[in-house]
């Protein structure tokens, strides 16, 4: 007997690859599925014949069978004629879903077999990967030998009369659900922070390193029915209007997926941030200070599948994008570097800050807005921005060495600073061939600029001890117009816990998993002293020490007051 393969001269089929193109515009996500459709049963009960038609397997691999027989028990119903012999044609079509059809491999010819004796059989097989979101069916025709009752040579010499091209049975399935990608477009992410260290006429600066950013897990933003997982390519790319890939790939920032359920964004070694010091070197010790970065023009990219019988809808992660409608003129991510004090007011108002949070470039009629809200920064969204910097609002008692009355989050630092905080946010480091903490003095008499130390400073391995730190967010998003209506966005919006709104979690940088020297990355200049001869007027009377820490979730570095 032959198989299916040895029938079927294996051709080249163009038309599954133009609708595989036509079909994805976007990368699909495949899950394997359970398939076993079949139809069975006596196709010619006169002279006894059966068929059985499968398709069968997974989203990964399928198989397409057919068989006939003429060993049919009972059968033939009528004793003047009986199949002693049978055939069988098989083909296999895909379909797309506008139900544009072709075929893939058939059986080309009566292939039929003839045996002496009581029966014979015909099977054949054909085995293929499917391709996401098809349907295929097979079909086939029978062919009998049919022999009159008494013509006992008819089963020896083959001969009598062939019936062919018979219309037998058929069996359908489709391949995996389709991944349909799109994005969403949230307002803002807070991508780092940077801590001022004492006194106008210091800096600190992040200068070739990499393990500056953050990690970021959105899974929480879902239904716990839905399937989510996360693939991340290296590139962030630039996505316009109408929802495609219209901007080249970030150079001064990349991403990563070292885990399951989190996305860690890091700048590029070429970049740097620079952080200057706070305002009054006589009263160093303030976070209006500390710059939060906002990423101003972020797109989420995700994959939505459709639910099944078997299983439940699912989301995929694709890492970020950055929306190039944006007139900032990098073509790159907005990454907007924002005082405290002017995110809390103390500072008081800024129009040009209010003009760039505004974000008044992403009101157009290709976005689509929840009701009521619209794409400039609301006050619930600078709070949660504020709560980022467990200093931002409070108050420094000098006279405790503390700060107090935070109203935006907690520092979990006390009187007595940790080498760790107890919730893993703050880590003590080494500030190589100096003592850590370091001094902050004012200068002696006649110094009128002050002194200046350069220091550089370690960012530590803190993996073992960081788990614990996180800050959630939650925000309205937008949809471009293109996706809102359409099955990607419909989609998006069954899966939510929250209508309409993004939930995600700033969690310890996963990339801290070295110990790094980061070379002449804090300059401290302490107060001038410019009477001569003294005593100093006016005379520093303020902290003469800080621990130099990292902050776990972001890489940079924070400086704590004491003694």
């Amino acid at each position: 007997m032959k198989t299916l393969t040895q029938y079927i001269a294996h051709r080249s089929f163009a038309f599954a690859a133009l609708f595989t193109s036509a079909l994805f515009l976007f990368p699909s996500m495949m899950r394997s599925q359970a398939i076993d459709n079949c139809s069975s049963g006596v196709v010619d009960s006169q002279n006894g014949v059966e068929q059985t038609v499968c398709i069968y397997g997974d989203s990964s691999s399928l198989t397409a069978s057919g068989e006939v027989d003429n060993s049919v028990e009972g059968y033939p119903d009528d004793f003047d004629t009986w199949a002693v012999g049978v055939g069988l044609d098989t083909q296999l079509d895909l379909c797309n879903a506008n139900w544009l059809c072709a075929t893939v491999e058939w059986d080309s010819g009566d292939q039929q077999d003839v045996t002496d004796g009581s029966g014979s059989q015909v099977t054949q097989e054909y085995q293929f990967t499917p391709v996401s979101g098809a349907d295929y069916n097979v079909d086939t025709t029978y062919d009998e030998l049919i022999c009159e009752t008494g013509d006992w040579s008819c089963p020896g010499d083959g001969t009598g009369a062939w019936s062919d091209g018979n219309d037998g049975l058929s069996a359908s399935a489709s391949g995996p659900p389709s991944g349909i990608q799109g994005f969403i477009n949230p307002k803002y992410f807070v991508v780092g922070v940077t801590y001022a260290p004492p006194g106008p006429s210091s800096y600190v600066q992040y200068t070739g390193a990499t393990s500056i950013g953050n990690t970021v897990q959105i899974g929480s933003t879902f239904s716990n029915k839905v399937g989510f997982s996360i693939s991340v390519s290296a590139g962030i790319q630039g996505w316009g209007t109408g929802g495609s890939v219209t901007g080249t790939s970030s150079t001064d920032y990349t991403q990563s997926s070292n885990t399951s359920t989190t996305t860690t964004l890091t700048k590029a070694t070429s970049l740097t941030y620079k952080t200057g010091g706070t305002g009054n070197a006589y009263s160093p010790v303030s976070s209006d200070y500390d710059v939060i970065w906002l990423w101003l023009n972020p797109v989420v990219v995700l994959t939505y599948t459709a639910p099944t019988s078997d299983t439940p809808a699912e989301v995929q992660w694709n890492g970020y994008g950055y929306d190039t409608n944006d007139p900032s003129g990098t073509q790159q991510p907005d990454i907007y570097p924002v005082l405290v004090g002017w995110l809390d007011g103390d500072f008081g108002d800024d129009p040009s800050v209010d003009a760039v949070l505004a974000r008044s470039w992403a009101s157009g009629s290709n976005y689509v807005w929840p009701s009521g809200q619209g794409p400039g920064l609301t006050p619930s969204d600078i709070s949660q921005i504020l709560a980022s910097d467990p200093f931002a609002g409070c108050t420094y008692d000098n006279s405790m060495l503390d700060w107090t009355n935070c109203p935006y989050a907690t520092n979990n630092f006390g009187s007595h600073p940790p080498s760790t905080t107890p919730d893993g946010r703050f880590t003590l480091v080494t500030v190589p061939n100096n003592p850590n903490p370091v001094p902050y003095e004012q200068a002696g008499p006649g110094n009128g600029a002050g002194i200046t130390t350069t220091y550089s400073v370690n960012q530590m391995n803190t993996q073992s001890v960081a788990q614990g730190t996180s800050t959630a967010f939650t925000q309205e998003f937008s949809m471009e117009e293109v996706f809102s209506a359409a099955p990607f966005g419909i989609g998006i919006k069954t899966t939510l816990n929250q209508s309409d709104t993004l939930s995600w979690t700033s969690s310890w940088l996963n990339t801290l998993t070295t110990t790094t020297t980061l070379q002449q990355a804090l300059s401290l200049t302490g107060p001038s002293c410019p009477a001569d001869p003294g005593p100093c007027n006016p005379l520093y009377a303020g902290p003469g020490q800080f621990d130099v820490y990292q902050d776990n979730q972001y890489g940079t570095f924070m400086f704590y007051p004491t003694n």
